[in-house]
């Protein structure tokens, strides 16, 4: 399974960074994927901005107005040299938009009444022909809901914002069909991921995963061995233009056959049960609550890779075919 990381940032009403708990989540595609950058002189490259909105969060909401903050100029942070020509539209019925120019952004309300949108529905907005500055960085639109439960009186106060990044990228630039040798593996296998990249020279590409970070800039092919666990990948391509980055992430998630587990605390009502030898972790577990004639030690290959301490349990030297009793608590 591979995607394009486009990573969103709420924020509250005063501009602050905030947790999401949105009553809308929003999904930008463009197109092109990536979009690039105007040339210096001659005509000016355009963009098709595709937002969807989703409501994932029990109960319905009513909404009579969507509007999407485009800034313009000619900065890295701004995205359109200006708002001419765009073309608008949204999927609900009964709805118009216009282009607000002084305050840099598309409005969509509805023409008389409003909205309810409930779980599992969504909303998509079309912002075409945006015409792109001649700056490369990293610019971002802003969806602004104004919302209330469905049926209140009034609607909340401030809108319901989700900041959505759009990198700008030079001519020539690419990265893309990032695949896996295989997406489902068995504990321990490992994974050839091969990528399409563009060489111009001014490109760095890594390979992210485990807090493990391998600049892959020269290939377009990595194994990862011995992989133990559901993993996602990600490819992270950067290209720098003067004193400006803009950064483009693909990911690749990997699901491993009865994968390792690290947990900072396991409470189990019941059994547990085990084929190999039970180590240190278990080490607690074994001096309280194992079973009559089965016993537990910490492996001496866990001791000898991970730095745990041995741990001296109270009932004996390790088995294979382990077999321990919980606690049984209510």
């Amino acid at each position: 399974m591979m995607g394009t990381v486009v990573r969103t940032v709420p924020r509250t009403s005063d501009g602050q960074i905030a947790s999401f708990d949105g009553q809308l989540d929003w999904n930008l595609t463009t197109v092109p994927d990536p979009v690039q950058i105007s040339p210096a002189n001659g005509t000016v490259e355009t963009a098709d901005l595709i937002l969807i909105g989703s409501r994932s969060q029990r109960g319905e909401i009513d909404t009579n107005q969507i509007s999407v903050d485009i800034p313009t100029g000619t900065d890295s942070a701004q995205l359109a040299l200006d708002l001419t020509g765009i073309q608008h539209q949204i999927s609900l019925d009964g709805w118009s938009g216009e282009v607000d120019t002084a305050n840099q952004r598309v409005i969509f309300r509805a023409n008389s009444g409003h909205a309810t949108i409930g779980a599992d529905q969504s909303i998509t907005i079309q912002l075409n022909k945006v015409r792109i500055n001649r700056s490369v960085g990293t610019s971002a639109l802003t969806a602004n809901t104004t919302w209330r439960p469905a049926g209140d009186n009034n609607y909340r106060p401030n809108p319901d914002s989700q900041i959505l990044p759009v990198g700008k990228f030079p001519p020539g630039f690419y990265l893309r069909d990032l695949k896996a040798s295989a997406s489902y593996i068995d504990n321990g296998d490992n994974v050839t991921f091969t990528w399409e990249r563009s060489t111009q020279g001014n490109e760095t590409y890594h390979l992210l995963y485990e807090g493990v970070e391998i600049n892959v800039t020269a290939y377009s092919e990595f194994t990862a061995s011995n992989v133990t666990r559901n993993t996602m990948f990600y490819l992270r391509g950067r290209v720098q233009q003067g004193t400006e980055t803009a950064e483009r992430t693909l990911n690749a998630y990997i699901t491993v056959n009865r994968p390792d587990l690290e947990v900072s605390n396991l409470k189990v009502h019941g059994e547990i049960t085990g084929g190999g030898l039970a180590t240190s972790g278990f080490g607690a577990l074994c001096r309280s609550s194992a079973r009559p004639g089965t016993h537990m030690q910490p492996s001496p290959k866990r001791e000898a890779t991970s730095g745990i301490p041995p741990i001296t349990p109270n009932c004996g030297s390790a088995v294979e075919g382990w077999s321990a009793k919980a606690n049984q608590s209510s």
